[in-house]
């Protein structure tokens, strides 16, 4: 492979930024956590996520397909739990709608980006549609191009570029109408969706654009000109990825580059940085016998590349979006085949800035059909750093033959909530093969307005996170059996749960699957079990115990067993009176012991007259449950102690 630049540069100031970036520590997230799925009609697919700063929540884009195949255009606004606020899909009056692109606008509103078929030429058109912060649409704009396709993929609002406001770029593809070829098209409209400038990339061959980020001086606030990604077939075999900054009036091309190996490459999307860098992430085939990897590159200002990496296994994994993060680190996030006879998962991945090295990935999903499309990051009421993504979920087929469901997770870092599956990937540096691209710019085509129709829709709402039953709890003895000194056992029979928690009247006693409890006393006892699989959002059981009846006294004021202990609960010290029935032993091993039967304390201890009676220091011991066991050669017995401080 050959190398190609023309560019001298300079990274000293953007690369110690992104160092001092990777430097800032990060505090451990909080709640919440969620993997969710959404249900509007038969198929549903999210492809793009804003945050919603004022609320901590999302707002997502993408499409639903009703039981005839028509499409519509489906945008759904969630709180920061997860939880539906507002859904709307949007009707043209034709089969067929998405929306690829959503970004917040500056009074409050949202902008999107994608298709529609044209209900007066009956060909699909790109689409930009404005709506207003509860989801009313506002307007509407087709973009015809006099051809026969034409789609949006990206939109962004710039603010400062414009004395008069608000307008938006947009980047995608439509068809040429001289020789039927795909060309890569950026445009520029006014507030209102009406058209200012148009940059083609066109080729002999087809050409796609994925993503558009305007390039913004953060000291003047003026664009310097925007960065787009995408692909093309043009001058080497197969799709070759593709980057390009225009300048602000789409007419000049200040550079672009042609990149990849010698199989397939997409750019799918990119950020820029305020110097000019741009980091680009997408999919190869060039470089592990075939399979798709994760594919990731960073640009100087003028182009030349300073990094290049592949992240993947032996099959496919795809990026689709990427986002830098306040804490330093590229979140990527896509599908992947990460092991032999699964189907897609959604995929989420760590990068460093400074040299593309992977730092983590985890899947999401169950391994039916799951892919991300967007990533974003969002804080929490505390302001710690989460991770948000969307896409579609493969719902479990139904009868009514459902297939895909909107799929949303909210994930801390190191991506290790939400259900995750940490996966085993390795990345290595590559060298693509790099060409200046120059390719003369034009303008052509028209845009006419369309109705919208807002249709609401109820939506509902399905933890994807581990598929649970409710949380249930058996103990023994029952409620109406049990009196003061009686030992119960608790045990989680959910089979969800592997995180648990126990408390007695709100005060925390043990951990773990079982738990065992002395009620010292007559009285009401609330016991709660808070549990969760996976970084699931925690769920909580409680049920009231009733103890109203005496302690139950054995022989010489023992229990059942043959054992006293006195006190118990116990603080500093315990003494155990134990019969030990028929063992003619005259030496016994005692034994301190947690649910677990991890073995804390152990002593040996004479038996006189066929009993032991000992005291037992539990001031070193953690509040909790204890079993005591006493053990001979020929006789073994136990009672549970529990120590509270």
């Amino acid at each position: 492979m050959t190398t190609f630049t023309k560019f001298k540069f300079n990274l000293n100031l953007s690369i110690a930024t992104i160092m001092f970036l990777l430097m800032v520590s990060m505090v451990a997230s909080a709640q919440p956590y969620y993997s969710l799925s959404t249900d509007i009609m038969h198929e549903d697919e999210s492809h793009s996520v804003q945050v919603t700063p004022i609320d901590g929540g999302t707002i997502t884009t993408g499409y639903s397909v009703d039981p005839t195949g028509k499409s519509f255009l489906n945008i759904v606004k969630y709180d920061a739990f997860g939880a539906v606020i507002w859904s709307s899909i949007y009707d043209w009056g034709t089969d067929k709608a998405v929306g690829n692109a959503i970004e917040l606008t500056s009074d409050g509103g949202y902008i999107v980006a994608g298709r529609v078929i044209s209900p007066t030429t009956g060909v699909v058109n790109a689409l930009l549609l404005k709506i207003g912060p509860g989801g009313a649409p506002m307007w509407s704009e087709i973009y015809d191009f006099s051809s026969p396709y034409a789609e949006a993929f990206s939109v962004e609002e710039v603010l400062a570029a414009s004395p008069t406001g608000a307008r938006y770029v947009w980047t995608g593809t439509a068809t040429n109408g001289f020789n039927g070829t795909l060309d890569h098209v950026t445009v520029t409209t006014d507030g209102f969706g009406s058209m200012l400038s148009v940059g083609i990339l066109d080729s002999t061959e087809d050409e796609e654009g994925r993503s558009v980020k305007p390039w913004i001086d953060p000291a003047s606030g003026v664009v310097m000109g925007y960065a787009t990604c995408g692909h093309t077939t043009f001058g080497a075999p197969g799709k070759n990825a593709t980057m390009t900054m225009f300048d602000p009036t789409l007419s000049v091309i200040l550079w672009d580059a042609v990149y990849g190996g010698f199989d397939d490459e997409e750019a799918n999307a990119l950020e820029v940085l305020p110097g000019g860098e741009a980091f680009v992430t997408g999919y190869s085939n060039s470089y592990s016998n075939g399979a798709k990897d994760i594919f990731t590159t960073m640009f100087a200002p003028g182009g030349p590349i300073i990094w290049s990496t592949i992240v993947g296994r032996q099959l496919d994994e795809v990026a689709r979006s990427i986002e830098l993060l306040s804490t330093g680190e590229l979140v990527v996030a896509g599908w992947t085949n990460y092991a032999a006879g699964k189907r897609h998962q959604g995929v989420i991945g760590l990068l460093d800035p400074t040299s593309g090295a992977l730092i983590t990935a985890s899947a999401y999903g169950k391994s039916e059909d799951d892919e991300f499309f967007s990533v974003k990051e969002t804080f929490t009421a505390a302001g710690t750093l989460d991770i948000v993504a969307t896409g579609f979920f493969g719902a479990d087929i139904s009868a009514a033959g459902d297939d895909r469901d909107l799929f949303n997770v909210r994930t801390d870092l190191p991506l290790i909530e939400a259900c995750a599956t940490p996966l085993p990937y390795s990345f290595r540096v590559v060298n693509p093969l790099v060409d200046n691209w120059p390719l003369p710019p034009g303008v052509f085509g028209y845009s006419t307005p369309e109705p919208v129709a807002m249709i609401p829709v109820v939506t509902s709402l399905e933890d994807r996170c581990c598929d649970c039953s409710a949380m249930m709890v058996s103990f023994t003895p029952s409620s109406t059996a049990i009196c003061a000194g009686d030992i119960v056992d608790f045990i989680n029979t959910s089979g969800c749960v592997d995180e648990f928690r126990w408390s007695v009247n709100g005060v925390v006693v043990a951990y773990g699957p079982v738990f065992s409890y002395v009620f010292p006393s007559t009285g009401t006892y609330t016991v709660t079990l808070d549990g969760r699989n996976a970084g699931c959002p925690i769920a909580s059981y409680s049920t009231t115990i009733v103890v109203s009846c005496s302690p139950k006294i054995g022989a010489a004021g023992m229990d059942a067993e043959g054992i006293s202990l006195v006190p118990n609960p116990a603080n500093t010290v315990t003494t155990i009176d134990a019969d030990m029935g028929h063992s003619l032993a005259t030496e016994a091993q005692m034994s301190v012991m947690d649910l677990s039967g991890r073995t804390l304390q152990q002593q040996q201890v004479a038996v006189e007259n066929g009993r032991v009676q000992q005291s037992i220091d539990v001031s070193q011991l953690p509040e909790g449950m204890y079993i005591i066991r006493i053990e001979t050669a020929d006789f073994s017995t136990t009672s549970r102690l529990a120590v509270t401080h």
